[in-house]
């Protein structure tokens, strides 16, 4: 078990190491690739090939009905097949889409239907775990999140594909406004634009999903961040893909009329090693992995600590200190990394020390502070093993914890309330010895 838990360390310790000596520019991709390799992500990258190939003709059914009747899909299928798809022989995309335009609602039936809208929702499902893991989201949505968000995924997409696709179209109406060739700002304008027009939808989309899918809040910075790098690398990858596809004709000995499946499966095992990426480099953007300076063997921050911190910090706001604490501005604030503010804050949830209310995450003291003892909080979080130091930091964590007992929530708010006004540190720092006057109130003779 301590080399388990030891090897992602390392691996994250190298790719801060690789961080440190590129260029400042490259350290932040260099850092992610070498995140994208410790997390394993080429290998959830394969399961979503393999899940978004299961699930590939409902998804499109469900985006093309909708198209359908904003008079978009004859478009949006030379669009794909031209912009996404770059591969040798159209014929296989073909027979996809037939048997999407077979797909029609009032003959499935609600039983059809219903197994329609299933494999659309686990297949958007399990691209939100390999999301909430990368960005440290304990949580899965809820049924009914589930169910709204990603039906506005699935309405969404289709639309902005759609507003890219007329983009273009208006771009390419200059070539029959002729009273307008001689202007040729307006024409190489035009030109160029045309031509990143499907660059910009791709940066848009990825950035929009890096956004919506993960269950937890992305900073604007972060989905740039990746949005800009999966679009970039998507269209070169594109660009590679079609320019140096050598011997794809010798499939058709081996695979017959499948011939261009394995080709279908690469693509898309491409693409989704694209995203996850761009998720990886925004993850890094939004600090939600260990800096690029860290390395291995830096202390990380006491779970127990980060603990009496949250309560002694929720008790003040419920005493009237400032609006309720919420999620979001717990891991704003505190220094420490954000799996272990996961784990620290379901925890103390999960023995009743903490609640969480309404949709913004605000959190609230379980008992009054004066029923919560420091050391019930403290006793949540046992000290994981530190070879060659047990005895030093087992000796050091009892001092802690002896230093604790007799004291409430309640009696480190007050302390926090007489610290200097300048000093806005509140985590709690009992001293060994007690306090001055004697036991606190409460404690026993």
């Amino acid at each position: 078990m301590d080399g388990r838990r030891a090897a992602p360390r390392a691996a994250e310790a190298r790719a801060a190491e690789s961080g440190r000596a590129a260029p400042p520019l490259l350290r932040l991709p260099i850092l992610a690739f070498r995140l994208f390799l410790s997390d394993q992500a080429h290998l959830r990258a394969a399961a979503l090939a393999y899940t978004s190939l299961l699930s590939l003709v409902p998804v499109l059914a469900f985006a093309f009905s909708l198209m359908r009747g904003l008079g978009f899909e004859e478009d949006l299928l030379s669009f794909l097949l031209l912009q996404y798809f770059p591969a040798s022989d159209p014929g296989l995309y073909g027979q996809v889409v037939g048997y999407v335009r077979q797909v029609n609602a009032k003959t499935l039936g609600a039983a059809g239907l219903g197994g329609l809208l299933l494999s659309v929702a686990l297949t958007l499902g399990t691209v939100e775990k390999a999301l909430n893991d990368i960005f440290g989201a304990r949580r899965q949505r809820s049924f009914v999140r589930k169910f709204t968000d990603y039906f506005a995924i699935l309405f969404l997409s289709p639309l902005l594909i759609g507003i890219t696709m007329s983009g273009i179209a208006l771009l390419q109406l200059r070539e029959r406004l002729g009273f307008l060739g001689g202007i040729w700002l307006f024409s190489e304008a035009a030109t160029l634009a045309l031509k990143l027009t499907p660059l910009l939808g791709a940066i848009l989309l990825f950035a929009w999903i890096l956004v919506v899918m993960p269950n937890t809040r992305v900073s604007a910075r972060a989905a740039a961040w990746g949005g800009v790098t999966g679009g970039a690398a998507w269209f070169l990858l594109q660009w590679a893909y079609v320019r140096f596809q050598v011997g794809f004709s010798r499939y058709e000995a081996i695979y017959g009329a499948l011939a261009q499946l394995p080709i279908l499966m690469v693509w898309l095992y491409l693409a989704w090693c694209t995203l996850l990426y761009a998720a990886e480099l925004a993850a890094l953007a939004q600090g939600r992995r260990p800096p690029a300076g860290a390395g291995e063997g830096a202390p990380a921050s006491d779970p127990a600590e980060l603990a009496l911190c949250i309560l002694t910090e929720a008790a003040m706001r419920s005493a009237g200190e400032g609006p309720l604490l919420g999620r979001e501005e717990v891991e704003k604030g505190l220094d420490a990394r954000p799996e272990i503010l996961e784990t620290v804050l379901d925890r103390l949830q999960t023995h009743g020390l903490l609640l969480e209310a309404g949709e913004g995450g605000r959190l609230l003291l379980g008992r009054h502070p004066a029923s919560i003892p420091a050391v019930e909080a403290w006793d949540l979080f046992p000290p994981a093993p530190l070879p060659g130091g047990e005895r030093l930091f087992g000796e050091m964590r009892r001092r802690r914890r002896s230093a604790l007992e007799g004291f409430t929530i309640e009696q480190l708010r007050l302390a926090a309330q007489e610290r200097p006004e300048g000093n806005h540190d509140r985590r709690p720092a009992p001293r060994a010895e007690g306090p001055a006057e004697g036991p606190p109130a409460g404690r026993d003779a």
